[in-house]
């Protein structure tokens, strides 16, 4: 799940792309628990972020109120 986030920011910076929007991977079908997918979006995506200011805004988009309180959980331990 890591490489995803990794992989898809490095391909948007190499097209110049300032914006990045990412669906809550993994969360609906693949039943991957929902905290932890979030965890790891918000720590890759924030970990890249850090060093590397390509990016002007990311999004996630996030369906139902279980994953949306979990990415602002988690965005919220994280600042």
């Amino acid at each position: 799940l890591r490489g995803c986030y990794v992989n898809s920011m490095a391909l948007a910076a190499e097209a110049g792309l300032k914006t990045i929007a990412f669906p809550a991977i993994s969360t609906g079908v693949y039943r991957f628990p929902v905290p932890r997918a979030t965890a790891i979006a918000v720590e890759t995506v924030a970990g890249i972020l850090r060093g590397n200011a390509a990016f002007d805004q990311v999004i996630f988009c996030t369906f139902g109120d279980e994953v949306t309180t979990a990415y602002a959980t988690a965005l919220y331990a994280y600042r």
